[in-house]
């Protein structure tokens, strides 16, 4: 019996130090991305509906260290979509209104690779802030500033020093949650 105990005490440490010891491509990484993303009904920004997200670009830099651990700066700019709505002005009267929102999202991630090769899974999670820019068809409103933490997720295809894949967020906001999904297209420096 001990034998046996002995036995199953070596396969799993042999088990955990070849998983520690699994090849892991540290360095740097950009990786652009395009997609397009959409807030839920409840988005709100100075009480007009509206949705900050729509056909969007970013990028991802960062650095993997050997054992998978990655830490990165992003930027994704939110192009927006136009949203009709209704306004009650002095006197209770309620006059039609078009507005266009669209956001600058910056900050900080922090994840973890996990390299199958050939296709590295990545999740992550952003943290920082999200510029709203909202206008109307009688004028400029204030910016908006909120802070912003977005989990994500992502299959990237390793073609030497090229990935290339999907990605997925969820944006959580103080103004409203939002997804995206996106194409992920970069190279490791």
């Amino acid at each position: 019996m001990l034998g046996v105990g002995s036995l199953v005490v070596v396969q799993v440490a042999g088990i955990a130090g070849a998983s520690a010891a699994e090849p892991k491509v540290d360095g740097f990484d950009v990786v652009g991305n395009v997609g397009y993303g959409t807030a839920t009904d409840n988005y709100t920004a100075a009480g007009l509906k509206g949705d900050p997200f729509g056909f969007m670009l970013g990028v991802d830099a960062g650095y993997t260290f050997r054992f998978g651990l990655r830490l990165g700066v992003i930027y994704t700019h939110g192009f927006g979509r136009d949203s009709e709505g209704t306004r009650t002005g002095m006197g209770g009267t309620e006059s039609p209104m078009q507005t266009h929102h669209r956001s600058d999202m910056m900050g900080a991630t922090v994840g973890y690779d996990w390299l199958l090769d050939p296709i590295r899974l990545r999740a992550s999670l952003d943290g920082g802030v999200s510029f709203f820019i909202r206008t109307t068809d009688s004028g400029d409103l204030p910016t908006g500033v909120t802070l912003l933490a977005a989990p994500g997720f992502a299959a990237l295809w390793q073609l030497g020093p090229l990935e290339l894949g999907p990605g997925l967020k969820c944006y959580f906001l103080s103004s409203g949650p939002g997804f995206s999904g996106s194409l992920m297209a970069g190279a490791r420096i």
